[in-house]
């Protein structure tokens, strides 16, 4: 347990964090025994039973820290408390995931036979199969399943089976002719022998005479002619029944003997039992071993290898081997999965890089190295890198690990399997810009790597996935090498800040139209209620932005933050329409505005006014600010908070998370403040993006260059500042 207590404390003070520094008894409890641990470690000799830190998705390791000392010199801003760009250099951009030459895979029925409860079951050690639709396209594909023989046998037991079937038909026909040949010989009506012809009348008086001599007791009459009868009876019944009876008599024996023939065997199925589960070409998992009933042999066949190659086919068969039951489909394979995920197609996705730490990397001081951190907000994650920043003006940036996000899923879009993949390394270098005008400049580089685990089909090559990196800075960025701050580490200098926000020029309502610097957005015509998404996210930290309406008619101005939308074809091939209010914002009529619900807040805002947003990811509140004239005066005023419990990460503790309440600020949750938070269980992180919507047309607003964005501080912080 005490090997686990700085990580409980860890995870439980990051759950707790909106209500800082207010915290729930169970909390302090845990604070006080860990305070307690510590103490004794301090007081006796031994040796420490607290093991490593591990935390889930959503608590974050711990962060660069800042080693720029401020004027004020105090320990929040050590610690990371005070939000503030100071000693650190923003660089906005994205990187272009290109497209991929393969030829995508198409689409299993797997997913909607799992998606119904019928998926296929795993093919394990054990399970009988046969080969697969694949078995040629192997290079050594050869008989040794017995499938030859068996195709043989099976049709000389069908050609035997047809001669049977037609000398049965014969012997049929026969038999119909012969008593067909039989009725004709005992037709009456062709009989012309009058001898056989018998008076009928008198059978009936012989008849008669006998049935009255034995009521009255007399004996019996004798017969005239006792042996003649017998003998006439005799040829008559011959005469009618001997040739039709010869006639059945032959057919019954020739049904008896063809009974009696020797029922043709089944040939048995070219079945093969799996005995283990191999891996092909390096990926586990990807063959199987099977030895063969008919020859005895074993081999190592794909299933799943080489792109998606099924050499085996996952079967049931009955007790004797000689029929199948059930034929299970083939799974769903690495590369379909993949690409389900948008694996393959081009994609577009943005990103923050924060700069710090910088020193000198060589000894003549010509080259410089510094630690950063690098955020994903399509992917909810933050990843530590390391750049050197090289005389020539080129910088390479490599990633070393993951800081916070999910670490095991919703990465194929990018590295082609669900876990993050440290080690990618980008080497950009500054364009030529002919806009003399531009506030910034512009870094491109790209970066390649080979796919683990994924295989063309076509060749069962390695895929190769190329990514190219757009990044932002202030023109005239340099690094200070005469100005040591503090130590070895050195100041940036950047005479012109690039503003950090602008509008993403491919997530926006159709009716919308961007400037050229992508910082105004005008709406052209009434299409519902449109939308323009930033072109930066924000997953943790503390970040403000200002947004001026320079033409705005009463609540037709949105100001808030959303996260993304995914295509309503459910895919990564179609953009989804952006005609409507997504997210949690503010309306200029002086209203909140989320999923459809209006809830009065702050104040009337017209064209000239400036409203402020502040996002506070990591306690989970959006607040607003008011920038303007009202009454014939100019004024700035605190809004107060708008919303609470939107934090991307989530609030994974009953009973936590709600810091707002004590301001009447909507939960940003649905449920309110009662009920338990989604977030419980639920660990993925997701990104907030500014967004702004527009209704009439006309409406026009500018986002300011005036910013501030801060990666706020980890649970680590949080826990230190809890035992000082």
């Amino acid at each position: 347990y005490f090997s686990r207590l700085e990580s409980i404390v860890a995870r439980r003070q990051w759950a707790e964090r909106a209500a800082a520094p207010i915290c729930s008894r169970y909390s302090h409890a845990l604070i006080e025994l860990l305070s307690s641990v510590k103490r004794s470690l301090r007081i006796c000799e031994g040796e420490s039973p607290l093991g490593p830190v591990r935390v889930d998705a959503a608590t974050p390791l711990p962060l660069v820290s800042n080693s720029l000392s401020s004027d004020c010199g105090s320990w929040e801003w050590n610690d990371g408390w005070i939000s503030s760009n100071a000693g650190w250099e923003v660089w906005t951009g994205f990187v272009d995931i290109m497209e991929v030459e393969w030829k995508p895979p198409s689409r299993s029925i797997v997913r909607t036979l799992m998606d119904g409860g019928e998926g296929p079951p795993l093919l394990r050690e054990g399970c009988t199969v046969v080969r697969g639709n694949d078995w040629d396209n192997r290079d050594d594909a050869d008989n040794e399943d017995g499938k030859d023989e068996y195709d043989e046998e099976k049709s000389a037991k069908e050609e035997e089976k047809r001669a049977a079937d037609e000398e049965k038909k014969k012997k049929q026909k026969d038999s119909k002719r012969r008593l067909s040949e039989g009725d004709k010989e005992i037709d009456p009506a062709e009989d012309d022998d009058p001898a056989n012809d018998e008076d009928p009348a008198d059978d009936n008086d012989s008849a008669c005479e006998v049935d009255q001599a034995k009521e009255e007791g007399s004996p019996e009459l004798p017969h005239e002619e006792p042996d003649e009868l017998p003998s006439a009876a005799a040829a008559s019944s011959g005469n009618e029944a001997d040739e039709p009876n010869e006639n059945e008599d032959g057919d019954l024996c020739d049904l008896e003997s063809t009974k009696k023939k020797k029922k043709l065997a089944t040939p048995k199925l070219p079945t093969g039992t799996v005995l283990s589960i191999e891996p092909w070409g390096g990926i586990p998992a990807m063959a199987r071993r099977v030895r063969w009933h008919r020859t005895g042999k074993e081999g190592v066949y794909r299933y799943g290898g080489n792109g998606g190659r099924f050499d085996l086919v996952h079967v049931e068969t009955n007790d004797k081997n000689t029929r199948v039951k059930k034929k299970h489909p083939p799974p769903e394979s690495l590369e379909q999965c993949a690409a389900r995920y948008g694996f393959g197609k081009r994609r577009k996705c943005n990103v923050i890089l924060r700069l710090s730490n910088r020193k000198h990397a060589n000894a003549d001081n010509t080259d410089t190295c510094c630690d950063g951190i690098m955020e994903w907000p399509d992917f909810g994650a933050g990843v530590l890198v390391e750049c050197t920043i090289y005389s020539d003006g080129a910088v390479a940036i490599k990633e070393k690990r993951l800081l916070y996000g999910s670490k095991d899923s919703g990465w194929e879009t990018r590295f082609g399997q669900p876990s993050y993949v440290p080690g990618s390394e980008f080497v950009i270098l500054p364009t030529l810009n002919e806009d003399t005008m531009s506030s910034h400049e512009e870094l491109l580089g790209d970066s390649t790597f080979l796919v683990k685990d994924l295989r063309k089909k076509e060749d069962g090559e390695r895929v190769r996935v190329t990514s190219e990196l757009h990044l932002y800075r202030g023109k005239g960025w340099k690094v200070n090498s005469g100005d040591i701050t503090d130590g070895n580490f050195l100041s940036a200098v950047s005479p012109m800040q690039s503003p950090l926000i602008c509008f993403d020029s491919e997530f926006h309502a159709s009716s919308f139209s961007l400037s050229k610097d992508k910082r105004t957005v005008t709406c052209l015509a009434a299409d519902g209620r449109g939308i323009a998404y930033g072109n930066v996210g924000f997953t943790k930290g503390v970040h403000y932005w200002e947004v001026k309406l320079e033409k705005a008619e009463i609540g037709s101005v949105y100001i808030g933050v959303a996260e993304k939308p995914e295509s309503t074809s459910g895919g990564f091939e179609t953009q989804p329409r952006l005609n409507r209010w997504l997210g949690w914002g503010f309306v200029n009529f002086r209203a909140t505005y989320s999923a459809g619900v209006e809830r009065v807040y702050g104040a009337h805002c017209h064209a000239g006014d400036t409203v402020g947003v502040l996002l506070d990811c990591d306690a989970g509140r959006i607040s607003y600010f008011f920038d303007g004239v009202k009454y014939g005066e100019h004024i700035l005023n605190d809004l107060g908070c708008a919303f609470e419990n939107v934090s991307p990460f989530g609030f994974n503790a009953d009973g936590c998370g709600n810091g707002g309440a004590g301001q009447g600020a909507p939960s940003g949750v649905d449920g309110g403040r009662n009920s338990r938070y989604p977030a419980n269980g639920a660990v993925r992180p997701k990104a907030m993006w500014p967004v702004i919507g527009l209704r009439h047309p006309g409406d026009r607003v500018t986002m300011s260059a005036k910013c501030m964005s801060s990666h706020g501080i980890d649970a680590f912080t949080v826990m230190k500042n809890s035992l000082a």
